[in-house]
C-alpha cells in the first residue's frame, strides 16, 4: 500500500483516541509492536483473545477521529474512488458467543466476529458522482498470523445516485445511445434520433430486467398491448470482483446493491503508522 502527503496533513501525535477507552495514538503504536514482532506474543495480556482485537477496534476509532469529514482518495489498479469518511464503527457480536469458538472463524488462531457499519459521503468513482455509500461487513476477523491477517465475511455496498447519473453511466456503457430517465421507474432508451423505447427496469438476482411499456416515434408515443409487451433480460458484468445484487429505481434515487466476496489481507504495521502520523488523504491498492 503506498500513500501520498496531504498539503494539510495532520502531525498531532498526541491526539488523543475517540470512544470511550480514551488514550494516545503512541499508545496504540506500544500495543502494536507484537504486529511484526513476535516478542509480545506471550506477554499475559496478550493470551487474551478480546484483549488482543482491542487495538484493531482503537484503529476503528483512530481512523474515525482523524478522517471524519475529510475529503480522501483511493485508488484501485485502474480506478480511483474519492470520497467523504461520514462515519465507521465496529460492533461486537449481538449474540454475545465466543468469537474464538464460532464456526465462520477463519482459522482457530482468529479473534473478533465484529460487524463493520460504515457511511461514504460526496463519492466518485471514475468521474461517476454518489450521493451516499452504505458498507456492511457482518464479520470482521483478525488471523493471529505475524502480522495479523485481516480477514472479512462479504462486503455488502449500497450505492444511492440521481437518475441522470445513472442515466449517464449507462450511455457509457452503451455508445450510440441517449438514456433519459422519466421519473416513476421509467427511462427513455433511444437507440437513434427517430425511435425510443419507453422501459422499466429492475434489477434481481445479478440481472436487469427490462420492461418496453411503449414506443415513441418522432415524438409520437404508442403504448404497447400487454399480450405484445416485452420484457428483456442482460446479464450485468461490472468487471471487478463485485457482484450485482439487487437495484431500486424511486423518486428520482436510483439505489443499487452490490456484494464483494470479502478481505483477506495482511496488515502491514508501518504503512498504518504512516498514515496515522501523517494525516495522509490519499491511498493505493
Amino acid at each position: 500500500m503506498t500513500q501520498w502527503f496531504s498539503p494539510g496533513a495532520w502531525r498531532q501525535l498526541g491526539k488523543p483516541l475517540g470512544g470511550r477507552r480514551g488514550g494516545r495514538m503512541e499508545d496504540w503504536f506500544q500495543r502494536t509492536a507484537w504486529w511484526s514482532d513476535n516478542s509480545a506474543w506471550n506477554t499475559p495480556w496478550m493470551t487474551v483473545g478480546e484483549t488482543r482485537l482491542q487495538p484493531l477496534r482503537d484503529l476503528v476509532e483512530i481512523v474515525v477521529s482523524r478522517f471524519t469529514g475529510r475529503p480522501l482518495e483511493l485508488d484501485l489498479q485502474t480506478h480511483t474512488a474519492r470520497f467523504v469518511l461520514d462515519s465507521l464503527a465496529l460492533d461486537p457480536p449481538e449474540d454475545g458467543s465466543d468469537a474464538r469458538s464460532r464456526a465462520s472463524a477463519p482459522s482457530s488462531n482468529a479473534v473478533g466476529g465484529d460487524s463493520l457499519h460504515g457511511v461514504l459521503r460526496e463519492a466518485t468513482w471514475d468521474d461517476h458522482q454518489f450521493e451516499r455509500v452504505d458498507i456492511e461487513v457482518a464479520e470482521v476477523w483478525l488471523d493471529m498470523t505475524t502480522p495479523p491477517t485481516l480477514v472479512t465475511s462479504p462486503i455488502d455496498i449500497v450505492v444511492a445516485m440521481r437518475d441522470e447519473e445513472a442515466a449517464r453511466w449507462l450511455e457509457s456503457a452503451k455508445p450510440g445511445w441517449s438514456i433519459r430517465p422519466l421519473g416513476s421507474g421509467r427511462v427513455m432508451a433511444r437507440p437513434n434520433r427517430w425511435i425510443g423505447l419507453i422501459t422499466r427496469p429492475t434489477v434481481k438476482a445479478g440481472s436487469v430486467h427490462i420492461d418496453v411499456e411503449a414506443i415513441d416515434v418522432l415524438g409520437r408515443r404508442v403504448k404497447l398491448p400487454r399480450a405484445i409487451a416485452r420484457r428483456v433480460t442482460r446479464t450485468v458484468d461490472v468487471r471487478t470482483a463485485l457482484e450485482l445484487r439487487a437495484g431500486d429505481y424511486t423518486g428520482e434515487l436510483v439505489s443499487v446493491t452490490l456484494r464483494h466476496p470479502g478481505v483477506r489481507r495482511q496488515i502491514g504495521l508501518k504503512e498504518i503508522r504512516d498514515a496515522l502520523r501523517g494525516g495522509l488523504n490519499r491511498f493505493r491498492v
